[in-house]
């Protein structure tokens, strides 16, 4: 029996499956420095938030100082996972390949799928510093996929602009590699739905 959570489970099932076709991510890297100075900035906003309500806590600025100390109490946990969540996510980021197998496709920690999971796919060309994190103006397409079952099914794997999540981890494909997903997606039966533009 495997013990772990649900996405978990999934992701390694679909990595211990046969590989089909690896893509890698594309993109611009966080440098040292800029990984630095995000942490730095995020370091500045955490000590400025708890020391302004400890100040405030000892000074008794508040009317209710009891309910502001149980408020603070729950607010500043969750302020200090969200930190601490956010500082290990920019220091550790890293690009993790896209990974088709026999069973699904897996990307980064935030991506996988089964192919049973899925409806239909197509195609998504974008170009652009803001949309692909490069200069070049050349038209780059990603995969747009769609799921067949749970909540609001045909957005699961879309950015809240309705883009792919795929673009969005810098996961773009040539014609080769574009060939090879439509066959893989025509073996099982997978939708292939309007290609898109943005």
């Amino acid at each position: 029996m495997t013990i772990g959570l649900p996405g978990t489970i999934k992701r390694r099932e679909i990595l211990t499956a046969s590989k089909l076709l690896t893509v890698e991510a594309e993109g611009m890297p966080l440098s040292k420095f800029t990984k630095g100075l995000m942490v730095g900035t995020l370091t500045l906003l955490y000590c400025m938030f708890i020391g302004g309500s400890v100040y405030n806590i000892i000074n008794h600025r508040f009317r209710d100082t009891d309910a502001f100390i149980k408020i603070f109490a729950a607010v500043s946990v969750i302020a200090t996972v969200g930190y601490a969540a956010a500082t290990l996510l920019i220091i550790k980021k890293n690009r993790s390949s896209l990974i088709f197998t026999e069973v699904g496709i897996a990307g980064n920690a935030l991506i996988s799928a089964k192919y049973e999971d899925l409806c239909g796919y197509a195609w998504e060309s974008s170009s652009g510093f803001l949309t692909t994190g490069q200069a070049s103006k050349e038209k780059k397409k990603s995969l747009f996929i769609t799921a067949n079952k749970g909540w609001f099914p045909e957005v699961r794997y879309a950015t809240r602009f309705g883009t792919s999540v795929l673009a969005s981890f810098g996961y773009y494909f040539n014609s080769e590699q574009i060939q090879k997903v439509e066959e893989i997606m025509a073996s099982r039966g997978i939708t292939r739905l309007q290609d898109r533009e943005r």
